[in-house]
């Protein structure tokens, strides 16, 4: 599983940036789920680097270079069986807000 997951990443500490192969598995929880006002679920989406290495700290950036999108590392978790490591990430920086609702309005509405 692990071989077949994996994405390059460049991860930057302060020491430098480093670049890895390790997989990047972003996934809905399936415990947290909010209703929408116009009826429906809404999924809340975790993002989780698997890595072979540990000592990396929070707020230690990643970058997945194939979508380009960067996360900081929010939590840690240590699985000492399989030998791996659980980074919890969070997106750096928001998405553009140019097609949210707020953005659709004109502004004389207000």
């Amino acid at each position: 599983m692990f071989k077949r997951l994996q994405r390059p990443l460049k991860i930057t500490t302060e020491k430098g940036t480093i670049e890895v192969n390790e997989p990047l598995i972003v996934t809905t929880h399936p415990a947290i789920t909010f209703q929408n006002g116009g009826g429906g679920d809404v999924p809340i989406y975790q993002a989780i680097w698997v890595s072979r290495t540990a000592g990396y700290r929070k707020n230690t950036a990643v970058l997945d270079v194939l979508s380009g999108v960067e996360y900081k590392v929010t939590s840690i978790t240590e699985n000492t069986n399989a030998k791996l490591i659980y980074y919890q990430l969070t997106k750096d920086k928001e998405e553009s807000n140019a097609n949210s609702a707020d953005n659709q309005r004109p502004a004389d509405w207000y």
